[in-house]
């Protein structure tokens, strides 16, 4: 493998760590902050049509796919949160042996073999046989080690994996903006052209910011803020977290951390795929060698 693949995908692995960590952390405190809160599926609840959207004994405290409710805003199974907090879990472990891997092998140089090794015969002798002279190899044909190619098929089934949970993650994060937005229409009770203004032109970032504020707060949120509870200039839940910053957060580094595993699979298959045999044109000078670029054997494995 070229070092400039080296290089690079030692700097994408180093991405996906980052990104993927950013995302776990993120995403784990969102669902641990709301789990409580929004877990409200003690009996059969209904959305403001009247469809059935749970059924008692069910976990909904994931507030991604949330629905809004006549008793207030309710979260989805807490299986989608699940599958969005730990699905970067593998691939930031992954991403984290093949960053010291690779990153190791760009720093620290490695040993090539000298010229003579090249299985044309020595180079220094190579006009002297007629036979020779017709061609050379500066760059010979060899099978690429099997290893780059078990690494492009597992960049691809990452990439595939993260690309699902961004698209899961993006569609849950403005399934629950739209419903949120009915939430807060509701509880302030507005009408006419002040709701429409809330269902249509309120951002999802604002929406959540009320979320924040408006949203019945947790036991353990009230515990940790029961001091501010008592002063006369006391708004909102005590502890109350940024939802907006921590759900933008993993939105963008969601597909970024697709995209990065995406460009690992594209450079480990071009590192898999065979080298072409180059040949010197049969009526060429020998002299001509002296000018040929050479480059030693691919040792790298």
């Amino acid at each position: 493998m070229g070092d400039w693949r080296e290089r690079w995908l030692a700097l994408f692995y180093l991405l996906s760590v980052v990104f993927g960590s950013t995302c776990f952390v993120c995403m784990g405190i969102v669902w641990g902050y709301w789990a409580g809160a929004l877990d409200q599926c003690s009996e059969e609840l209904r959305d403001l049509h009247g469809t059935p959207i749970g059924r008692g004994g069910e976990s909904c405290g994931c507030l991604l796919y949330g629905s809004s409710t006549f008793s207030g805003f309710v979260g989805s199974d807490t299986i989608v949160c699940r599958f969005l907090t730990f699905a970067h879990f593998p691939a930031v472990l992954v991403a984290s042996a093949f960053a010291l891997y690779h990153g190791y092998r760009v720093c620290i140089p490695h040993a090539r073999l000298p010229p003579s090794a090249f299985p044309n015969g020595s180079l220094a002798h190579l006009d002297q046989n007629p036979k020779r002279r017709n061609e050379v190899m500066y760059n010979p044909s060899t099978k690429p080690p099997l290893c780059y190619t078990a690494f492009a098929i597992n960049g691809g089934l990452f990439a595939i994996l993260l690309f699902v949970t961004a698209i899961v993650f993006t569609d849950g994060y403005y399934h629950s903006c739209a419903q949120y937005k009915q939430t807060v229409i509701k509880n302030i009770m507005a009408t006419g052209n002040l709701a429409r203004m809330i269902g249509e032109r309120l951002s999802c970032s604002a929406t959540f910011d009320f979320l924040d504020y408006m949203q019945p707060e947790t036991s353990a949120t009230w515990a940790r803020g029961r001091a501010w509870s008592n002063t006369e200039h006391y708004y909102g839940a005590p502890g109350v977290i940024n939802t907006t910053v921590l759900l933008n957060l993993t939105l963008v580094f969601a597909w970024a951390h697709f995209l990065v595993w995406l460009a690992v699979a594209v450079i480990n298959v071009m590192a898999a795929m065979p080298r072409a045999r180059t040949r010197r044109a049969p009526n060429a000078h020998p002299f001509a060698l002296a000018n040929t670029k050479l480059q030693p054997l691919n040792t790298d494995l």
